[in-house]
């Protein structure tokens, strides 16, 4: 089970988002949005970073579901850094 823990956060490396070129004209600010599981770094602006944390909280619910017996589960919120092309 000690594999399972460390699968999100491989997961979570492998569904990097990119985001859409309208993205490059947001300020170059950096936020932080928050969500139940993930916290997300960016500077492409809140919209966006809300839409990258419900991406990842869907993606952890279809594992959650898929593979019930693994502890999806961290102590701590995964942090995802989300630059703006």
């Amino acid at each position: 089970m000690t594999s399972g823990l460390r699968l999100l956060p491989c997961i979570a490396v492998a569904f990097l988002i990119f985001l859409p070129p309208s993205a490059a004209n947001a300020a170059d600010n950096w936020i932080e949005v928050r969500s139940q599981h993930f916290t997300v770094n960016t500077n492409a602006g809140e919209k966006d970073a809300r839409k990258i944390a419900d991406q990842f909280e869907q993606i952890r619910q279809m594992f959650h579901s898929a593979f019930s017996a693994l502890r999806v589960d961290t102590a701590q919120p995964i942090t995802i850094v989300a630059a703006k092309k």
